[in-house]
């Protein structure tokens, strides 16, 4: 039976992308590497079969807003902002 979308699948890259927010609070530049979680966490939903790519996609792409919503430091939205940009509409 597929399921709408991949909630385990969607969780672990979302930590990485948080990951990536408190080293760039502490200073560090993270933005190639946010763009490779982002290249990976896409090509991890084309692949899956028990649930549609796009509709983790756009799961995935939802909860990085959510979260650029209530971020409360400068830097946690602008790495936010980057893996949204970074992050395609459709696969």
């Amino acid at each position: 039976m597929n399921q709408e979308h991949e909630e385990g699948l969607i969780d672990r890259y979302l930590s990485k992308i948080n990951s990536l927010c408190v080293k760039a609070i502490e200073g560090e530049e993270v933005k190639p590497q946010v763009e490779a979680v982002v290249k990976e966490a896409c090509e991890d939903f084309a692949t899956v079969v028990t649930s549609p790519a796009n509709a983790n996609l756009r799961t995935f792409r939802g909860r990085l807003k959510i979260k650029l919503e209530s971020a409360s430091q400068t830097e946690e939205s602008d790495i936010l902002k980057h893996a949204i940009s970074c992050c395609p509409e459709k696969i």
